[in-house]
């Protein structure tokens, strides 16, 4: 009988730093689970963040990172 592979719980997060400085990388899409939203800032002044909704901390069950979302991913997100 053959093993089921499963990919979640799989520690992507510190390749993906070790790989983010190497040019012509490609990435592959993986599983991950948001952990929390974190609103930004509503004293931002920064242009670049008119379309941004919040902080989300994105976790592969060993390590977590930040990632800013947009509008349209928050919502789809919290479907």
């Amino acid at each position: 009988m053959r093993e089921h592979y499963c990919c979640i719980g799989h520690p992507w997060i510190i390749e993906l730093l070790i790989k983010y400085t190497k040019k012509c990388v490609k990435y592959e899409a993986v599983a991950a689970q948001v952990v929390e939203f974190v609103k930004m800032p509503d004293s931002s002044s920064d242009a670049s963040y008119c379309s941004t909704a919040a902080v989300v901390h994105i976790s592969d069950r060993k390590c977590y990172i930040r990632g800013v979302i947009t509008v349209e991913a928050q919502e789809i997100l919290e479907r």
